[in-house]
């Protein structure tokens, strides 16, 4: 067998080749209405914005995007995007430029991103959670000739600089008369920004053609059609994202998107039910932290597929839900990247037996292959691990301005036809028959609650604290199995670094999922024989509570002694003082919401969970519990209903 640079095709599996009992279940991944129109193959010779006016044109009353604020049809989102694509071309002319979108999830970015592309030009997603200094580089790298906001984020972004389009202020008028995409297939249209093992986020660069490759593949394995309600979990700012918009947008369906961070998960069982959502992808993490808490009440009649990815699934992640969902609703494990977009695809119903503790990622897509590679560069033997690449036409074009990067992961495919090889970084094995199954990370590359996490950017950033010496991050497995980031320091000599100082510096420079969960003191580093840092002697975090510049105070009432112990158990310490800072602790928004479903069952108080985020300690938390109590009490003062997640 040659090497993949060599001369010689590998013997891969090819797509198509899957077993009857896989073909079987998808032929059942079908909307009760049996309505599907398959996404023709020739439409990848367009553009997005072309394929969502056809859309657009086909179904102007029906609803396109439904949000907390919003509410549109695909006649009205298709004259906001083209109000949008005028403005833009009116400031920046017809040549492609980068557009930076700077928006909450939501309606305003969608449109604003149809526009931008509708316009000729590239979208590069902001988060404005993320830190201002990640955000100014971006801009800088991706050379924005202007940034699409809101108004609540105007001020933000005049702060950069650049040219501000404040999407509200444009007269809705403006798209009356729509206008021909100048752009063509192989134009750029995203500009997504992943975790970078310089230090700083590297851009992958995605054209119409890609995209829409990706969206054909998506929707005809699925059966996506205009009945099917899909569910808009994820940022933008991601491919996921940008997958379930467009996954609905370009095939006449309906999205509905829910902010869980700001809601909660705990809110998501009935937003699910209430709106009848049927598609819905979920991160693996997240999908365990909404699954467990779910009881024998809760069903969802219309849920018809649930898509599983972002992180390694588990078999007790299939018997979750066995448990609690329909025998119509089938469950999609998957594997892919925001260079190769989804590469395979794995098929699961209540017969389905796993036999192996992670669940297989399936059976290559159409004009996909994917093979396993040993160190020297050829394909290994059935059963054998080694990393896992993926070859085809229509992979991401590379990461922009980064041409050795690029290099060193997209190579020439030996068949010389157009395809090239990506490398992804992924442990894998091939069964049998052909089926995939993904074993992790086989370099410093990790996924954190769905987020592709490079951790040498944030050994970066905690070298870049005053008084830190040394730095290594590692992920570990967390107490549901999810990655958690550990990270271990060194201090200076006459330094006195506290954990909830190093955690609350790394925020200034992070999003919130990059910042390890815990922070581990050390006097030195382990080292091996080599005088590397050996990284598997690094102690496993204790259950200790961090130093964290805040005097520990035990509790003072009952209620305040209720919540501490909710949040020693959630977060794993032996003890949590009264005014310790839950994000100082290693709390998230996932974690946030397994405190608020224990002070639930404990207290019989329904907390929102920004509460907790708005309030992130115990003594301020026992105040809203309080105030909740309040609320609900009858006109006589006994108790009333519990009080929902709004």
């Amino acid at each position: 067998m040659e090497a993949i640079d060599g001369a010689n095709d590998p013997v891969v599996h090819r797509p198509g080749s899957a077993p009857l009992s896989q073909q079987a279940i998808r032929e059942r991944c079908v909307h009760p209405t049996g309505r599907f129109v398959e996404f023709p193959r020739a439409e990848i010779e367009g553009t997005m914005p072309d394929r969502f006016a056809r859309q657009a044109a086909q179904h102007p009353d029906r609803l396109a995007i439904k949000t907390r604020r919003h509410e549109l049809t695909y006649r009205a989102l298709h004259r906001a995007m083209t109000a949008v694509a005028r403005r833009l071309r009116e400031r920046l002319g017809d040549g492609p430029r980068a557009v930076g979108l700077l928006f909450e999830q939501g309606a305003p970015a969608i449109w604003s991103a149809l526009g931008t592309m509708a316009a000729g030009k590239m979208c590069v997603p902001l988060d404005p959670a993320h830190p201002r200094a990640r955000t100014a580089f971006i801009l800088q790298d991706s050379g924005a000739g202007a940034i699409l906001t809101e108004r609540d984020h105007a001020a933000l972004a005049r702060e950069r600089g650049h040219e501000v389009i404040v999407v509200d202020e444009i007269d809705a008028a403006d798209g009356d008369r729509g206008e021909p995409c100048p752009a063509s297939a192989g134009d750029p249209a995203y500009l997504l920004y992943t975790s970078g093992a310089t230090g700083h986020p590297k851009g992958v660069v995605r054209t119409h053609r890609s995209l829409l490759h990706f969206q054909m593949n998506y929707a005809n394995a699925l059966h996506i059609c205009p009945d099917d309600r899909l569910a808009m979990l994820r940022s933008m700012s991601v491919l996921g994202g940008v997958r379930d918009i467009y996954a609905a947008l370009l095939n006449g369906a309906a999205l509905y998107a829910l902010d869980v961070k700001r809601e909660g998960v705990l809110a998501l069982a009935g937003w699910l039910r209430d709106h009848e959502i049927t598609i819905a992808f979920f991160g693996a993490p997240l999908f365990r932290h909404f699954a467990e808490d779910l009881g024998g009440r809760d069903g969802f009649p219309h849920l018809r597929v649930i898509r599983l990815g972002s992180d390694t699934v588990q078999k007790s992640d299939v018997e979750l839900y066995r448990r609690h969902f329909a025998s119509t609703c089938i469950l999609v494990n998957g594997l892919g990247s925001t260079e190769t977009s989804t590469v395979c695809k794995y098929f699961i119903d209540k017969d389905t037996r796993i036999v192996t503790s992670t669940v297989p990622v399936g059976y290559a897509l159409a004009d996909i292959e994917a093979f396993v590679l040993g160190a020297d560069g050829r394909e290994v033997p059935t059963g054998e691990a080694g990393e896992i690449a993926v070859r085809g036409a229509y992979l991401a074009e590379g990461y922009w301005r980064r041409p050795d990067v690029t290099a060193a992961a997209f190579r020439p495919s030996p068949t010389g036809h157009g395809d090239r090889v990506f490398l992804t970084g992924n442990l894998g094995l091939r069964h049998p028959d052909g089926c995939l199954e993904h074993l992790g990370r086989s370099d410093f590359q990790v996924k954190v609650r769905g987020y592709r996490v490079e951790l040498a950017e944030v050994e970066r950033a905690l070298m870049a604290i005053e008084g830190v010496r040394e730095a290594v991050v590692v992920a570990q497995p967390g107490p549901a199995g999810e990655s958690r980031l550990v990270g271990y320091v060194v201090p200076g000599v006459r330094s006195a670094l506290a954990v909830g100082a190093i955690r609350q510096a790394l925020r200034a420079t992070l999003p919130d999922h990059m910042v390890p969960a815990d922070v581990v003191l050390l006097d030195a580093m382990p080292l091996n024989a080599t005088s590397k840092v050996d990284r598997t002697a690094l102690p496993r975090p204790g259950r200790t509570r961090p130093e964290l510049g805040t005097p520990f105070e035990a509790p003072r009432t009952a209620i305040e002694e209720t919540l501490s112990r909710i949040w020693t158990d959630v977060l794993g310490l032996d003890r949590v003082g009264v005014h310790d800072g839950f994000l100082e602790l290693g709390g998230d928004s996932l974690l946030a919401a397994r405190v608020v479903s224990g002070v639930l069952d404990a207290l019989d108080v329904d907390v929102p969970v920004r509460a907790l985020l708005e309030s992130p300690t115990v003594a301020t938390m026992a105040v809203v519990v309080i105030a909740r109590r309040i609320e609900m009490a009858g006109p006589d003062g006994e108790p009333g209903p519990a009080a929902g997640l709004a």
